[in-house]
């Protein structure tokens, strides 16, 4: 069975996804953290996103540019998610 819609992944891949940054338009990303072991489906809250573009503020090091407030980053989140559930799979390690 041929699956060209879906795309195996390792678990500590950065992935790319067709999502802008609803703060800069940047690019985004994602950082996996929890998926289904069986199915290889990232679970709902199971992964971080961001923007790639994202850069810390001159001066301060623990000071990021982006405010990530919930209200402005949900529906890109939710997106994400359902992106996500269509497209990926954690790969399962090799024996």
């Amino acid at each position: 069975m041929k699956l060209d819609w879906r795309r195996y992944v390792k678990p500590d891949e950065f992935i790319e996804v067709p999502f802008q940054c609803p703060e800069c338009g940047g690019k985004m990303g994602v950082d996996i953290e929890e998926w289904d072991p069986g199915t290889g489906e990232i679970t709902e809250g199971g992964f971080h996103l961001s923007c790639t573009e994202e850069e810390l503020e001159p001066g301060d090091p623990n000071y990021w540019s982006h405010r990530y407030w919930q209200s402005d980053w949900q529906d890109v989140i939710t997106d994400c998610y359902q992106w996500l559930q269509k497209h990926i799979r954690i790969a399962k390690a090799a024996r």
